[in-house]
């Protein structure tokens, strides 16, 4: 592969790095408006669970959906499944866990397809518990990319 396509694969890499930034920055706003709410919620406040919850979601698609999966193709490495995908951020030290990576995936799913019969205080919870380990995974993942 010539230099001309390695350059494209790491430009297009540092976009969605941008883009996974800006979303993470909204998800810690969303993330801090809501830890102090409590049931009952007002219009307001499922307002705000509504945007965490979605922020959430968009966050942790930024992450593995477009960095990791450039990140791959950069490093010339098959992005494979989204299990193989979690293994190997586990490999690399994107993250503690692919298991927590999976875990985040499921609630992602959760969200966006409307699976859940959760309650909003069980979807704001969930977000707020897997959260940390979605921002450290793109921490991680940013000093990676920071160091190639």
């Amino acid at each position: 592969m010539n230099d001309s396509m390695q350059d494209e694969k790491k430009s297009v890499l540092l976009e969605n790095v941008q883009m996974l930034e800006q979303s993470a920055e909204q998800l810690r706003y969303s993330l801090e408006k809501c830890k102090t709410l409590a049931s009952p919620f007002s219009p307001e406040n499922l307002e705000s669970i509504e945007a965490l919850s979605a922020r959430f979601a968009r966050t942790a698609d930024i992450l593995t959906q477009k960095v990791v999966r450039s990140l791959l193709l950069y490093l010339r490495e098959e992005a494979g499944s989204f299990i193989d995908t979690t293994n190997r951020m586990e490999k690399m030290g994107l993250t503690d866990s692919a298991q927590t990576m999976l875990e985040i995936r499921d609630l992602r799913n959760e969200i966006v397809h409307d699976y859940s019969h959760r309650d909003s205080k069980e979807v704001k919870d969930a977000c707020i518990a897997l959260a940390p380990a979605l921002l450290d995974a793109i921490a991680r993942t940013k000093e990676y990319i920071a160091a190639l």
